[in-house]
């Protein structure tokens, strides 16, 4: 198995991961907004139900409603971009084993970090589907449906004379999605899981994001040669014996590209809740990389400079800038990244970042605040980075290292973040508070402890945006 093929089965673990994590934190949205409806139903009077009972009920739930819109939209956008991530790397590590230079390394990694941004913005703003719907529309329509729902329970109770403790019983066995006590009320057209359609959306997005970059991607690859139709390992047991539209997909050859395979523009759009995905099927990584050098070095190769014309030169790439210079093909640029034996040998020397001040995870009350203070995010790959450095794929800026989107510097005898993708600087005074709120996370008064510590309201919300993103809550 190869690196490539190894990244292919990590970032379908990633992917069902981040399935399962949005499931949860769906739960918990629903779970949080029914808190305000729970609560006024548990301040009801024993005895009838008052018209002004009913009135203020209905002012907690229109205030539900809001707070679930807006919670569900910010969770499935960045479900959205996250699983797109994960589709780009996968399929960015196929160009990274091929790339001979660092110059055409840096411009694919700009390719595929702008596409999940890229795709989540056609997902989200109606452009992806047929019926033209943006997400927050299916999301207005999703809450509005709740709200009917809850109000027809509490209509048909009210007629049938139930107390208030009766009705608050109702609406919280019907409204906590993780409450395992089934509702006695429900009605026809009723939802018998509040929460079912919008996991349904969430579900559908992230497969949707997934496959959307993977055909991106895949067009943006000059060596894929098209995508194959995977059936999830769940697949027979979920269809109990039985066959659907994805076994079809999986067992064509139509094109005679291979069983399951595909052109770019011909992969077919999962159905709701699918769990099959796809993978590109690309040159051998061996051949590809010898393409590539020929290529570079002068050979004719239409196919690559059609890719040129398309996509390389946007990025900054032409092939006129190339030589050949002792077998390895290097840039006529200055500050090519030719790098000298010796510098080299030097940098096998270096250390990683250190991870107790800087990785996001380590971060402790041990770690040490300076003037300037570069976090790295969990989603970053220090170990590739540096790796990548050592070999020499890096691009100069004057003492620095520029690889794979971020930049390095490195002093007793350490490389140190600086900048670029999931990097994020803090002052000293924000590190400490970091330090704080992460290693205090749980206590009731770590916000006022914040607040002692001179922080604000914004500087307090954007150290908590952190730690969510860095899956720490």
């Amino acid at each position: 198995m190869n690196e490539y093929q190894r990244r292919v089965l990590e970032g379908r673990k990633e992917f069902l991961k981040l399935a399962q994590k949005q499931e949860k934190e769906l739960l918990k949205i629903y779970e949080e907004a029914g808190r305000q409806v729970s609560y006024k139903l548990s301040k009801a009077k024993p005895g009838g139900i008052t018209a002004r009972y009913l009135s203020e009920l209905d002012r907690s739930i229109d205030r539900y409603i809001l707070e679930l819109k807006a919670n569900l939209s910010k969770s499935i956008k960045n479900g959205i971009e996250a699983s797109s991530q994960i589709g780009s790397a996968v399929q960015l590590s196929y160009l990274d084993s091929i790339v001979p230079t660092q110059d055409i390394k840096t411009t694919f990694n700009k390719m595929f970090t702008q596409l999940p941004n890229n795709i989540t913005k056609q997902l989200i703003s109606g452009n992806y589907y047929s019926d033209g719907k943006t997400l927050d529309k299916r999301l207005w329509d999703i809450t509005r449906k709740n709200a009917r729902d809850i109000d027809t329970l509490i209509k048909v109770n009210v007629a049938s004379g139930v107390n208030a403790k009766e009705l608050a019983r109702e609406l919280e066995a019907y409204i906590n999605p993780l409450n395992r006590i089934a509702p006695k009320t429900l009605e026809a057209g009723m939802s018998s899981k509040i929460s079912y359609q919008s996991q349904r959306l969430a579900r559908t997005s992230l497969t949707h994001a997934n496959i959307e970059t993977y055909i991106q991607g895949a067009k943006m690859n000059p060596f894929s040669k098209g995508l194959k139709w995977n059936l999830s390992p769940s697949h027979s047991e979920r269809m109990q014996g039985k066959k659907d539209i994805c076994d079809e997909y999986a067992s064509q050859n139509s094109y005679e590209l291979g069983i399951g395979v595909y052109p770019t523009n011909q992969y077919p759009l999962a159905h709701c809740n699918c769990l099959c995905y796809p993978t590109q099927e690309n040159v051998d990584i061996n051949k590809a990389e010898e393409e590539l050098i020929a290529w570079v070095n002068g050979e004719d190769n239409p196919k690559l400079d059609k890719w040129l014309k398309d996509y390389g030169e946007n990025y900054g790439i032409k092939k006129n800038k190339w030589k050949s210079f002792n077998g390895l093909v290097v840039s006529n640029q200055d500050n090519s990244g030719i790098i000298k034996e010796k510098e080299l040998n030097e940098l096998k020397d270096y250390k990683e970042p250190l991870a107790r001040r800087h990785n996001l995870n380590f971060i402790s009350k041990k770690s040490v605040a300076k003037d300037k203070n570069t976090i790295i995010m969990p989603s970053v790959d220090v170990h590739k980075d540096i790796e990548d450095i050592r070999k020499g794929l890096f691009k100069k800026i004057d003492d620095n290292f520029e690889v794979n989107g971020r930049v390095y510097g490195k002093h007793d005898g350490r490389f140190y973040p600086i900048s670029g993708e999931h990097f994020i600087t803090l002052n000293r005074n924000e590190y400490k508070l970091l330090i704080k709120l992460k290693t205090e996370f749980n206590n009731p008064r770590v916000m006022e402890f914040l607040k002692n510590m001179g922080s604000d309201e914004e500087t307090i919300s954007k150290l908590v945006d952190i730690l969510k993103k860095g899956g720490i809550e």
